[in-house]
């Protein structure tokens, strides 16, 4: 019928009759958890924990000279408001065992009690340790002792075709004074980096690298740059004249022709720099009984730089005479 209300149904869950009943239901539940929560709070609890072990208060002039634990394993007994402690304090993370008293080298033992005493001190009164693993351990106190070793890179390098390594990768810096004890760097003559792996190498490169510190020493720096010296091989020729040696009193040698040229590989970078006075060539005469039946006599290098690959003489033998003095 026209303008005739239409009923209002009001029957879902949140009608305004239920609204007030889901509200009570809400805070009697939150009551209820809260309750739960705060009576499993008050109730103890057993559990086991490996926390780090760091000596502390050493003097500066003395370090530990033997392995100690890293971790020690501690079962406590505690409360649930003891372990919310334990999980929102900042100083849990690691053991620390005072060793401010030590005025003199020589074998210390941390006790049970004093291992005990120092966990106590960092989770507090709530805690109650039944048991630790391990229970007591030597702690070796010697004098500190400084040594200048050099810096050890290993690094695996594949270079692109035509390309070399003009010198063996080397640390920047190429030593480090590490510390420890006397009966432990008498046996440490350098520190090696964590070895790096290159492939297809054109260019140089400088890369980031860790070093790996034996045990029972300390590093001023756990990190060095390693340079990887690339340059790319080109060829170059040098004619040199041929250095005749001393075959005798009555005698001197002759040869035919009485130059030689030296083609080679050298790096780009150093083309400039490799001129003849580098080379010396020279001729082998052998056994001077036998020259007078020899044809030729082999061209050979006598001295040469260490930056060069690849040497070709052209002739590689030459003819000779033999000519009164």
């Amino acid at each position: 019928m026209e303008g005739a209300e239409i009923p209002s149904t009001n029957t879902g869950l949140l009608n305004r009759p239920n609204r007030g009943r889901v509200k009570v239901f809400l805070i009697c539940l939150l009551v209820s958890a809260f309750i739960w929560f705060m009576r499993a709070l008050s109730d103890d609890y057993a559990h086991q924990q490996a926390i780090p072990v760091n000596v502390v208060g050493l003097r500066s002039d003395f370090t530990i000279g033997n392995d100690i634990p890293t971790h020690i394993e501690l079962s406590m007994n505690s409360h649930g408001f003891g372990m919310i402690g334990e999980a929102l304090s900042k100083n849990l993370d690691t053991l620390r065992l005072d060793l401010s008293h030590i005025e003199a080298g020589g074998q210390y033992t941390m006790s049970p009690q004093k291992i005990k005493f120092a966990a106590q001190e960092m989770f507090g009164g709530d805690m109650d340790i039944v048991q630790m693993t391990p229970e007591t351990f030597q702690v070796s106190v010697v004098k500190k002792m400084t040594k200048l070793v050099g810096i050890e890179p290993l690094v695996n390098v594949e270079v692109e075709e035509n390309f070399f390594l003009r010198r063996d990768a080397f640390a920047i810096p190429d030593s480090i004074e590490i510390q420890g004890s006397e009966s432990v760097l008498q046996f440490i003559h350098s520190i090696q980096t964590e070895p790096l792996e290159l492939k297809s190498i054109s260019r140089s490169d400088t890369l980031t690298a860790l070093l790996t510190c034996p045990p029972g020493i300390k590093l001023p720096s756990t990190k060095v740059k390693v340079v990887i010296p690339v340059d790319e091989y080109t060829e170059k020729s040098i004619v040199l004249p041929i250095n005749l040696p001393e075959v005798g009193a009555e005698y001197y040698l002759k040869t035919f022709p009485d130059s030689v040229r030296i083609t080679f590989l050298v790096g780009l970078k150093e083309y400039e720099t490799v001129t003849s006075s580098m080379f010396q060539a020279s001729v082998d005469p052998g056994d001077l009984t036998k020259l007078e039946s020899a044809y030729k006599l082999p061209v050979v290098l006598t001295r040469q730089p260490e930056s060069i690959s690849q040497i070709q003489l052209s002739p590689g033998r030459v003819e000779f005479v033999l000519l009164s003095k």
